[in-house]
C-alpha cells in the first residue's frame, strides 16, 4: 500500500458540489510512483466564467465525462487505506468531495487526511504566505497552478520535504511531531451542513508521548470564516471590483481597510499591474505586509480563490 496519496480538485462554479477535475499523486517509499488526472462532468455541466479563467476547463471538455461518483471510485482504488494529502484541505478539497458526493447521494469509503497548508504553518512559522504557489516558488517545486495533477504533486513534495527535514520515516510520524493530527473524512458531516470534523481517534498514550515533544504547539486550521477578521485588497479581482468584494466581506462579518497596518489579518491579492510593481511582482502593500510580518504581526496573504472559499465558509 502507498505511503500517501495527494489529491487536488477543481470546481466548475462557486458551489462546492461542482467538481470538474481531480488529480492524484501516489507516494510509495518516499518517492512519487504514479500520477493521474480525470475530468468530471459537473451537475448540468454548468460553468461560471471565473472558474474557467482559473483552471481553463470548459463545458465542452467535460460534456461526455463521467460524473463524480464514477471518478471517485477510480480514485479510491489508489487511496485504499492510505493517508490522503491536500492543500487547504478542510476549506477546499475535502468540502468539494463531500458536497459532490452528497449531490449524488453517494457515500465514499472513509479515509484520513492531512492538510499540507496547516502542516506548513507549523513546520515553517511566521511566513507571510502559505499559498501553494508561494511555497512552491520558495522551495523550487515546479507548479502549473490549478492543473490538479500539478497541484497534487506540489502538495506531495511539500510534505515529503517536511518528512526529510524532520527526519521522519512516514508522513503520519511527521504530522504527530508537529502536533498535527490527521482528520477523518466522513460523508455524514456533509449531510449535517458540512461542519468540520474532530480529530481522529488514536491511542491516548501515543498521543501523550508525541505531544510531549511539541508542548505548546497548537494546530493551525485552513482559512475558515471571515467573521471578525480585517481584510485589505490589492490588485484587480477577476470576478468583481473591490467595492463589491468589500461589501461581500462586510456581509460575512469582516472589516475592510484601505491601508496596511497591524490590524490586517488577510491581504487579498488579485492580479497585479505589471506597470506598478517591481520585477519581483510585489505591490507596495505586499512589501509592507512582509515588513509587518517580520516584526511579529499576524498577517497573511491569500489569493482571490481563498477569499471566495472563505466567503463560502462564512455563510
Amino acid at each position: 500500500m502507498s505511503d500517501f496519496v495527494a489529491v487536488d480538485l477543481e470546481t466548475a462554479t462557486s458551489s462546492h458540489n461542482s467538481s470538474c477535475a481531480i488529480g492524484i499523486v501516489v507516494v510509495q517509499g518516499g518517492e512519487i510512483t504514479h500520477s493521474e488526472g480525470w475530468l468530471i462532468r459537473p451537475p448540468e455541466n454548468h460553468y461560471e466564467d471565473i472558474n474557467i479563467r482559473i483552471h481553463g476547463i470548459t463545458a465542452d471538455q467535460t460534456e461526455n465525462s463521467p460524473n463524480f461518483p464514477e471518478v471517485w471510485e477510480l480514485v479510491q482504488s489508489f487511496i485504499g487505506d492510505s493517508l490522503v494529502v491536500a492543500h487547504s484541505a478542510a476549506s477546499a478539497d475535502m468540502s468539494f468531495i463531500r458536497k459532490s458526493s452528497n449531490h449524488y447521494d453517494f457515500t465514499p469509503p472513509n479515509f484520513s487526511y492531512v492538510c499540507s497548508r496547516d502542516m506548513a504553518r507549523l513546520m515553517w512559522p511566521n511566513r507571510l504566505s502559505y499559498r501553494l504557489k508561494d511555497l512552491s516558488k520558495e522551495f523550487e517545486i515546479e507548479l502549473n497552478h490549478h492543473d490538479p495533477v500539478s497541484d497534487a504533486r506540489a502538495a506531495a513534495k511539500l510534505v515529503l520535504l517536511m518528512c526529510e527535514e524532520l527526519r521522519m520515516a512516514s508522513l503520519e510520524d511527521a504530522a504527530f511531531e508537529l502536533g498535527y493530527f490527521p482528520r477523518p473524512f466522513s460523508i455524514a458531516t456533509a449531510r449535517e451542513g458540512g461542519k468540520r470534523e474532530g480529530i481522529r481517534a488514536v491511542n491516548a498514550q501515543e498521543v501523550k508521548a508525541r505531544l510531549a515533544k511539541v508542548k505548546g504547539v497548537e494546530t493551525s486550521e485552513d482559512i475558515g470564516s471571515l467573521r471578525d477578521k480585517t481584510l485589505l485588497f490589492t490588485g484587480k479581482l477577476s470576478l468583481m471590483n473591490r467595492k463589491e468584494a468589500k461589501l461581500l466581506a462586510q456581509e460575512a462579518g469582516a472589516s475592510t481597510v484601505s491601508g496596511v497596518s497591524n490590524k490586517v489579518d488577510y491581504l487579498v491579492v488579485g492580479q497585479q499591474d505589471s506597470g506598478k510593481v517591481g520585477d519581483d511582482g510585489r505591490s507596495n502593500k505586499m512589501k509592507k505586509a512582509e515588513e509587518l510580518k517580520a516584526t511579529g504581526h499576524h498577517i497573511e496573504i491569500i489569493d482571490e480563490v481563498d477569499f471566495y472559499l472563505a466567503l463560502e465558509n462564512s455563510n
